[in-house]
């Protein structure tokens, strides 16, 4: 790290500065272990630990702000006694949605015609879009509906995905796409869908469910970790029960605890009752184009001026600013 000089305030994300003449602050601490990129292992390891508690607690730096709730209290759990040097200095700023994303002028969704499903997650079998495949095949069964996949899958899974992407580009009404432009996944997938779905069990905040709320589009997403906080239950879009996740809201994950994750992610049997409830959850939103609109517009309020705008957060950050300085 540099030797930061000659700055009234210096904002980091996701990090800490050992060597600083004045005051700095952090943000975008994701979860507990960000600041050891995401190494889980120096929950046990005391001499980290303190390392990082010596230098958050230092009166140079003025304030911690987590993605949410969810986050602060694992870095509460990973810290455990010693959190308490630095809880009146920590709180919560969530993600912001640049205002040039946001679909100022929707185009008109025809209750009337095709709808369409969108999904997106490189995590393929982590993201639930396992799931949410199997669901579309029982919804298509009753509704004119399309599914648009942009997903793919990380070096462990690559086989899986690969025979799994087979049977996706047979199946009538799906779309599959490893990548796409930006242009593209703005202007094709999300403004000209009606729901999004990623019914995920490895996020920790989920940030495309902000950007669907940009696109006024309804969630069905999970209840997992922060995402509860992120879409609200009944208001923005609905939730579904995740049986397992790589992280918890309650206790901190650790290598073995992944590694158990990682053997049972591929295990269809343990998520029939997710496709059971996405099918449940996707067919009220199908049937009431009013509800849709609804949930999308409130989505939407929610990242134009709301929890997860750029004003919000460029006020937030004023005041901590200003208070830093002091």
């Amino acid at each position: 790290m540099p030797i930061a000089k000659k700055r009234d305030l210096i904002h980091v994300d996701g990090a800490v500065l050992p060597i600083t003449h004045g005051p700095w602050i952090v943000g975008g601490v994701e979860y507990a272990s960000t600041f050891f990129s995401f190494n889980d292992t120096w929950y046990t390891r005391r001499t980290m630990r303190r390392s990082l508690i010596r230098l958050l607690s230092d009166r140079k730096c003025r304030k911690i702000l987590t993605y949410s709730e969810a986050s602060l209290n694992s870095l509460r759990l990973g810290l455990g006694e010693e959190f308490k040097s630095i809880e009146a200095k920590s709180g919560i700023l969530p993600p912001a949605v640049p205002s040039k994303y946001l679909l100022r002028n929707p185009p008109k969704r025809d209750d009337g015609g095709m709808l369409r499903i969108l999904f997106v997650g490189g995590h393929f079998f982590d993201k639930g879009g396992r799931e949410l495949f199997y669901a579309f095949r029982r919804l298509r069964q009753k509704f004119d509906v399309e599914l648009t996949l942009v997903t793919g899958a990380p070096a462990h899974h690559a086989e899986a995905f690969d025979f799994f992407a087979d049977v996706i580009k047979k199946e009538p009404g799906v779309r599959l796409y490893s990548r796409l432009p930006k242009a593209i996944l703005w202007g094709e997938c999300y403004a000209k869908s009606d729901i999004f779905c990623l019914p995920s069990y490895m996020d920790t905040f989920g940030y495309v469910n902000l950007e669907a709320m940009a696109n006024r589009l309804p969630i069905v997403s999970s209840d997992m970790f922060a995402i509860p906080e992120v879409v609200r239950e009944g208001e923005t879009g609905f939730l579904v029960h995740a049986p397992m996740s790589s992280f918890e809201r309650d206790r901190l994950r650790t290598p073995e605890s992944l590694q158990q994750y990682r053997g049972a992610i591929l295990n269809e049997k343990l998520f029939e009752s997710v496709v059971d409830s996405l099918e449940e959850t996707l067919t009220t939103l199908l049937e009431d184009g009013a509800m849709r609109r609804r949930m999308g517009e409130t989505a939407f309020k929610e990242v134009e001026h709301g929890r997860f705008s750029v004003p919000y957060r460029n006020r937030f950050l004023r005041e901590v600013y200003l208070e830093s300085l002091e």
